[in-house]
């Protein structure tokens, strides 16, 4: 019951003001290295060259995708979100959005000690 109410509250962070979830099943398969302890960041899809990165204080539009192996797909989903780099509550995500190119898609693997892990992929659409 813990377990679900911890994944529940996280997933939610990254749901907040969206219109819309879907569950999800990732497009990407996991590599072994995702699934070690610890945090970790894959690049899924490299973003356009020579474009506009992120940096701390823009206003990004993502697609945020969620989804954790250890728990059943229909408590997974993804919405679009609009924030302010550096300002996103989930600590992790803010590190890793930073420097992302426009249209680059990123995986960020969150452990939950002995619970696994959830995965979120973010997706830049725009920056400004």
């Amino acid at each position: 019951m813990f377990t679900r109410r911890l994944l529940f509250l996280i997933w939610s962070l990254i749901t907040l003001g969206s219109r819309e979830i879907r569950t999800y099943e990732p497009e990407y398969e996991l590599s072994s290295d995702e699934l070690v302890d610890g945090p970790t960041v894959r690049i899924l899809k490299f973003g356009n060259p020579g474009g506009r990165s992120v940096s701390k204080g823009d206003k990004v539009r993502a697609l945020i995708r969620s989804f954790s192996p250890s728990v059943k797909a229909d408590i997974s989903g993804f919405a679009e979100q609009q924030f302010v780099a550096g300002d996103y509550p989930v600590t992790p995500l803010n590190d890793a959005i930073l420097n992302m190119q426009l249209d680059e898609i990123r995986r960020i693997g969150i452990s939950f000690g002995n619970y696994g892990k959830i995965f979120y992929e973010v997706h830049v659409i725009a920056i400004h």
